[in-house]
């Protein structure tokens, strides 16, 4: 999830995931706990806090799942901007009542293509059965920054799948789930967009189901005359398990296109 956030067989049985509910607002519970994990106030907290999101664990209804994403000081959520070099630390964690159980905690850069607003995160529940006894949770997340002024291309709803590893919370699949760009760079006029959904497989690779990215595919075709030709098709894309994170066995556009730009655009390692 490093600001990205959160790096063909035949398929069996597919299920399609359906849009998780929203998640629910945190507690002072919560916020509690949160807020000493950083080793600050509560009060502080509320200050410096860009968005939560919090919902409970549906392994464990004792358990609860949560995202903050929190201002380091001496920046607070009035007081910031994009071009202040300002640092936030983002918490994904799943706790009992009284503390962390396991987390994943990272310190991200606010700027020009990176922001957090309430609302950019959402705690996802559908049930990512990853293997007999693994169950990921998601985190989607939406981008509130304003982008470059004429941008050729984007990315929207990104996914990130967490699960357990001894004790820490690790990403095994982060990928955005709507993709667009110009098909013509010079006339702006075609544009081509994939919107996805994700599936699983019952083929295993070192010990994981594989994911499906199930991708709707369109193209928008504008004329010198302005009428326009609109195509779709769908297509697959299978994900296999290596060890570490799942990896697309083909190279397809909306896929490749994200971590090209944002390999040029930010110059850092997307995957951990």
């Amino acid at each position: 999830m490093k600001k990205y956030l959160f790096a063909t067989g035949l398929l069996v049985c597919i299920t399609p995931f359906t849009q998780a509910e929203t998640s629910a607002q945190c507690s002072a519970q919560q916020d509690q706990i949160i807020a000493q994990a950083l080793n600050i106030t509560t009060e502080d907290l509320a200050q410096r806090q860009l968005d939560s999101t919090c919902k409970t664990d549906p392994e464990n209804a004792g358990y609860s799942l949560v995202g903050y994403a929190v201002l380091n000081a001496p920046y607070n959520k009035e007081n910031y901007s994009s071009e202040d070099g300002a640092k936030v630390q983002l918490i994904i964690a799943r706790l009992d009542k009284q503390q962390i159980l396991q987390k994943y905690h990272s310190t991200e850069e606010i700027d020009a293509a990176f922001d957090i607003s309430e609302g950019s995160f959402r705690i996802d529940t559908a049930r990512y059965k990853l293997a007999q006894n693994v169950r990921a949770f998601g985190v989607r997340f939406n981008s509130s920054a304003r982008g470059p002024s004429a941008p050729e291309a984007g990315y929207s709803n990104e996914l990130a799948l967490f699960i357990n590893d001894n004790g820490e919370l690790r990403t095994v699949f982060d990928y955005p789930m709507s993709v667009w760009q110009f098909a013509d760079p010079i006339n702006n006029r075609d544009i081509q967009s994939a919107e996805m959904t994700l599936s699983v497989a019952k083929q295993q690779h070192n010990g994981f189901y594989d994911l499906v990215l199930n991708t709707k595919l369109s193209y928008k075709k504008e004329s010198e005359t302005q009428s326009v030709k609109r195509t779709s098709k769908t297509e697959q894309v299978r994900f296999e398990y290596d060890g570490q994170r799942y990896q697309p066995v083909k190279k397809v556009w909306w896929l490749y296109l994200v971590i090209i730009a944002l390999m040029f655009q930010r110059g850092i390692q997307l995957r951990k």
